[in-house]
Protein backbone atom coordinates (compact mmCIF):
# COMPACT_ATOMS: atom_id res chain seq x y z
CA UNK A 1 0.00 0.00 0.00
CA UNK A 2 1.31 3.34 -1.08
CA UNK A 3 1.79 6.19 2.11
CA UNK A 4 -0.69 8.78 2.14
CA UNK A 5 0.21 12.16 0.06
CA UNK A 6 -0.21 15.15 2.16
CA UNK A 7 0.06 19.08 0.68
CA UNK A 8 0.95 21.49 3.71
CA UNK A 9 0.25 25.33 1.97
CA UNK A 10 2.77 27.52 4.66
CA UNK A 11 4.48 24.24 5.41
CA UNK A 12 8.05 25.78 5.82
CA UNK A 13 7.26 27.59 8.78
CA UNK A 14 5.01 28.06 12.61
CA UNK A 15 2.02 25.60 12.55
CA UNK A 16 2.28 24.28 9.10
CA UNK A 17 6.39 23.02 9.91
CA UNK A 18 5.02 21.82 12.39
CA UNK A 19 2.22 19.88 10.74
CA UNK A 20 4.55 18.91 8.06
CA UNK A 21 6.93 17.31 10.80
CA UNK A 22 4.64 15.53 11.72
CA UNK A 23 3.24 13.87 8.93
CA UNK A 24 6.98 13.05 8.09
CA UNK A 25 7.15 11.27 11.34
CA UNK A 26 4.17 9.23 10.55
CA UNK A 27 5.77 8.31 7.05
CA UNK A 28 3.41 10.75 4.84
CA UNK A 29 4.51 11.85 1.63
CA UNK A 30 5.05 15.56 1.82
CA UNK A 31 4.59 18.45 -0.59
CA UNK A 32 5.67 21.77 0.91
CA UNK A 33 4.58 25.12 -1.12
CA UNK A 34 5.73 28.07 0.32
CA UNK A 35 6.66 31.50 -0.94
CA UNK A 36 11.01 31.33 -0.83
CA UNK A 37 12.42 28.66 -1.87
CA UNK A 38 15.39 28.85 0.98
CA UNK A 39 12.69 27.70 3.99
CA UNK A 40 11.68 24.91 2.86
CA UNK A 41 14.33 23.25 3.92
CA UNK A 42 12.41 21.71 7.23
CA UNK A 43 14.71 18.45 7.54
CA UNK A 44 12.49 16.28 6.59
CA UNK A 45 12.48 14.18 3.41
CA UNK A 46 9.64 16.34 1.16
CA UNK A 47 9.31 17.78 -1.94
CA UNK A 48 9.15 21.41 -1.99
CA UNK A 49 7.64 24.05 -4.32
CA UNK A 50 8.39 27.97 -4.05
CA UNK A 51 5.47 29.72 -5.38
CA UNK A 52 2.87 32.07 -4.99
CA UNK A 53 -0.89 30.73 -4.45
CA UNK A 54 -2.03 34.24 -5.36
CA UNK A 55 -1.21 34.15 -8.69
CA UNK A 56 -3.87 31.99 -10.89
CA UNK A 57 -1.24 30.86 -13.23
CA UNK A 58 1.11 29.52 -10.14
CA UNK A 59 -1.71 27.81 -8.67
CA UNK A 60 -3.21 26.27 -11.68
CA UNK A 61 0.36 24.42 -12.08
CA UNK A 62 0.66 23.24 -9.08
CA UNK A 63 -3.29 21.87 -9.70
CA UNK A 64 -1.90 20.11 -12.63
CA UNK A 65 0.42 18.37 -11.17
CA UNK A 66 -0.63 17.28 -8.27
CA UNK A 67 -3.64 15.96 -10.64
CA UNK A 68 -1.08 13.60 -12.31
CA UNK A 69 -0.75 11.39 -9.95
CA UNK A 70 -3.00 8.51 -9.99
CA UNK A 71 -3.36 7.76 -6.34
CA UNK A 72 -4.53 11.40 -5.35
CA UNK A 73 -4.54 13.74 -2.58
CA UNK A 74 -5.16 12.73 1.01
CA UNK A 75 -4.95 15.28 2.99
CA UNK A 76 -5.07 19.67 2.01
CA UNK A 77 -3.26 21.65 4.77
CA UNK A 78 -4.21 25.26 4.41
CA UNK A 79 -2.04 26.87 6.86
CA UNK A 80 -0.12 29.45 4.57
CA UNK A 81 -2.18 33.17 5.34
CA UNK A 82 -1.61 36.13 6.10
CA UNK A 83 -2.93 38.98 8.78
CA UNK A 84 -2.96 43.00 8.24
CA UNK A 85 -2.04 43.88 12.07
CA UNK A 86 -3.68 47.04 11.89
CA UNK A 87 -6.45 49.22 13.35
CA UNK A 88 -9.24 48.88 10.93
CA UNK A 89 -9.22 52.99 11.03
CA UNK A 90 -5.26 52.75 9.93
CA UNK A 91 -5.70 49.62 7.58
CA UNK A 92 -5.88 50.29 3.39
CA UNK A 93 -8.30 48.82 1.06
CA UNK A 94 -4.45 46.80 0.06
CA UNK A 95 -4.40 45.54 3.17
CA UNK A 96 -8.13 43.70 3.43
CA UNK A 97 -7.79 42.91 -0.46
CA UNK A 98 -3.81 41.08 0.33
CA UNK A 99 -5.92 38.99 3.10
CA UNK A 100 -8.95 38.42 1.41
CA UNK A 101 -6.84 36.82 -1.30
CA UNK A 102 -4.65 34.91 0.96
CA UNK A 103 -6.80 33.50 3.73
CA UNK A 104 -10.35 33.01 2.03
CA UNK A 105 -10.17 33.00 -2.32
CA UNK A 106 -6.43 31.46 -2.52
CA UNK A 107 -7.49 28.48 0.05
CA UNK A 108 -11.14 27.95 -1.95
CA UNK A 109 -9.64 27.85 -5.45
CA UNK A 110 -7.00 25.82 -4.69
CA UNK A 111 -9.22 22.87 -2.73
CA UNK A 112 -11.71 23.60 -5.67
CA UNK A 113 -9.19 23.02 -8.24
CA UNK A 114 -8.01 19.64 -6.47
CA UNK A 115 -11.46 17.99 -5.99
CA UNK A 116 -10.46 15.57 -8.69
CA UNK A 117 -7.59 14.36 -6.63
CA UNK A 118 -9.10 15.09 -3.43
CA UNK A 119 -11.95 12.86 -4.77
CA UNK A 120 -9.78 10.20 -5.95
CA UNK A 121 -8.11 9.32 -2.35
CA UNK A 122 -11.01 10.08 -0.15
CA UNK A 123 -8.89 13.11 0.94
CA UNK A 124 -9.46 15.12 3.17
CA UNK A 125 -9.35 18.85 4.04
CA UNK A 126 -7.34 21.03 7.40
CA UNK A 127 -7.57 24.93 7.76
CA UNK A 128 -5.04 25.83 10.02
CA UNK A 129 -7.09 29.54 11.32
CA UNK A 130 -6.73 32.06 14.32
CA UNK A 131 -8.50 32.61 16.99
CA UNK A 132 -7.11 36.07 16.58
CA UNK A 133 -10.92 36.12 14.51
CA UNK A 134 -13.31 35.51 17.74
CA UNK A 135 -11.78 38.41 19.45
CA UNK A 136 -14.49 41.13 19.72
CA UNK A 137 -12.39 44.46 19.33
CA UNK A 138 -14.41 47.06 18.02
CA UNK A 139 -11.74 48.60 16.00
CA UNK A 140 -9.93 45.22 14.56
CA UNK A 141 -12.35 43.03 14.16
CA UNK A 142 -12.82 43.73 10.63
CA UNK A 143 -9.17 42.64 9.97
CA UNK A 144 -8.76 39.30 11.65
CA UNK A 145 -12.38 37.79 10.42
CA UNK A 146 -11.15 36.73 7.49
CA UNK A 147 -9.51 33.36 7.57
CA UNK A 148 -12.51 32.17 9.51
CA UNK A 149 -14.85 33.17 6.72
CA UNK A 150 -13.70 30.37 4.41
CA UNK A 151 -15.46 28.17 7.10
CA UNK A 152 -18.96 28.09 5.52
CA UNK A 153 -17.63 25.95 2.22
CA UNK A 154 -16.51 22.39 2.07
CA UNK A 155 -16.03 20.05 -0.69
CA UNK A 156 -18.94 18.05 -1.56
CA UNK A 157 -16.85 14.67 -0.67
CA UNK A 158 -16.36 16.25 3.47
CA UNK A 159 -19.83 16.54 3.40
CA UNK A 160 -20.70 13.06 2.78
CA UNK A 161 -17.97 11.05 4.18
CA UNK A 162 -16.16 13.09 6.82
CA UNK A 163 -14.39 10.94 9.54
CA UNK A 164 -14.84 11.67 13.37
CA UNK A 165 -11.63 13.92 14.09
CA UNK A 166 -11.87 16.11 10.36
CA UNK A 167 -10.63 19.48 10.88
CA UNK A 168 -13.25 22.02 9.38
Amino acid sequence: MDPLFAVVTGGSQGIGKAIALEFARRGIRLLLVARRQEPLDTGVSAEGRAMDLLDDESRARLISEIDERPSGLDVLVHSAGTIARADVADATIEDFDLQFQANVRMPFALTKGLLRSLERAHGQVVFVSSSAGSFREPTRGSMRRLRPASAPWRPPSARRRTPPGTCW
